[in-house]
């Protein structure tokens, strides 16, 4: 994919919607480490509790049915529930993320994140082509722009990030 003839890459935010809840609640979360490293969990295994966890507001008493299909396409010989039993992986999951267990005492949902979100790409990507002149794609979390241009759209969203959330996010490139 090129943009004006030039390659392009990827800037994305980090655990967006978790960073979001943490900063709604005060007490921004720790990106000293990657939020979904929990010892003996694969990261797949925790962002899909943390999704399912803020998705429904709620900590999940048992795995969702389309994140059980999904383990069991990637291994046929197995089960998620069997593997990672939900009660298990919760405990893990809340020493790391300890905030987590607070969701159903929360007052925002995931529509919430959502549009806290949604605004900092808007505004990233109206900031990039009205003030810079610079094209960006909004892909949820992210902003596809021209290689040449990641400096400036990393400023941006982290700008555009902080005037709505209120903290930094932490941001990775992918395809540099």
């Amino acid at each position: 994919m090129t943009i004006n003839g030039e390659k392009v890459c990827e800037v994305d935010i980090k655990a967006s919607h978790l960073t979001i809840y943490h900063a709604l609640l005060g007490k921004p979360l720790d990106l000293s480490n990657h939020p979904y490293e929990v010892p003996g969990i694969p990261r797949v295994i925790v962002k899909q509790f943390v999704t399912a966890t803020l998705g429904k507001g709620k900590l999940p008493s048992q795995w969702p049915d389309e994140h059980k299909e999904a383990y069991l396409e990637a291994h046929p010989e197995k089960g998620l529930q069997k593997d990672y039993p939900i009660g298990k992986t919760s405990e893990s999951i809340l020493k790391t993320l300890p905030m987590l267990a607070e969701i159903h005492n929360s007052p925002w949902s995931w529509a919430d994140f959502q549009f806290f979100e949604a605004e900092a790409i808007i505004n990233s990507v109206h900031e990039l082509a009205l003030k810079h002149g610079v094209p960006a794609l909004p892909v949820h979390d992210s902003l596809i722009v021209a290689i040449s241009k990641v400096e400036l759209a990393k400023k941006v969203l982290s700008e555009m990030f902080l005037k709505s959330v209120g903290v930094r996010p932490e941001l990775s490139v992918k395809g540099l």
